[in-house]
């Protein structure tokens, strides 16, 4: 409830919680009730692909980038704001802070988004 709370506050929140006491809830029902698109960080892709399930089968569309993800359509459309719950793996957050920014300007095209062609695009470290 306070993760809610300071989300309604427009506040920062950081959450450290046990397995199973619903910290999934502080940013699915912010996707739910603003309709805008949450990027969430997480480094297992198992636990992704759980939530993902579990999101599909109530009607939210969530999806996972990285390494386990099977399907390569599944950026593009992340890009294009298809999905309310996009999931990140840690190894691949560097290579897609252009996604998060077009994800971010979803009316804008990734070129225009990313001021270069999409498949040309490197992340400099």
């Amino acid at each position: 409830m306070e993760a809610l709370g300071a989300w309604f506050s427009q506040q920062d929140c950081l959450v450290l919680a046990a397995t199973g006491s619903g910290k999934s809830l502080c940013f699915q029902l912010p996707a739910l009730l603003t309709g805008k698109v949450v990027v969430v960080i997480s480094p297992l892709i198992s636990l992704m692909h759980d939530q993902c399930l579990k999101l599909s089968k109530h009607g939210i569309s969530a999806c996972f980038l990285g390494s386990g993800q099977p399907d390569n359509t599944v950026e593009k459309k992340a890009m294009n704001g298809m999905y309310s719950v996009v999931y990140v793996c840690l190894e691949t957050l560097l290579s897609f802070h252009c996604l998060m920014r077009c994800i971010m300007h979803t009316n804008k095209s990734t070129s225009e988004a990313c001021g270069e062609p999409w498949n040309s695009f490197i992340c400099h470290r």
